[in-house]
């Protein structure tokens, strides 16, 4: 039933093209953080702890927004 479910899905137009675009959307706040990690080493003499840091940083907030999100919705702003 998933499978059959998963192929439906990606025969839906414009679904597979805006899977493309997430996966490379993804890849490229990956590559920045990568390169971000490298240069809080490098620059700043941080470790892997700043590094982190930066990652952790970043999941809050995108965390935050989704529940901002559905307190938003909730009081119909």
């Amino acid at each position: 039933r998933g499978a059959g479910a998963l192929g439906h899905a990606l025969r839906t137009p414009g679904v597979a093209p805006l899977l493309a675009g997430t996966l490379a959307f993804m890849s490229a706040f990956y590559a920045v953080f990568g390169f971000a990690g490298a240069e809080i080493r490098l620059l700043h003499g941080g470790g892997a702890a700043g590094a982190g840091l930066l990652a952790l940083a970043y999941g809050v907030g995108f965390g935050l927004g989704a529940a901002a999100g559905r307190v938003a919705e909730r009081a119909r702003l």
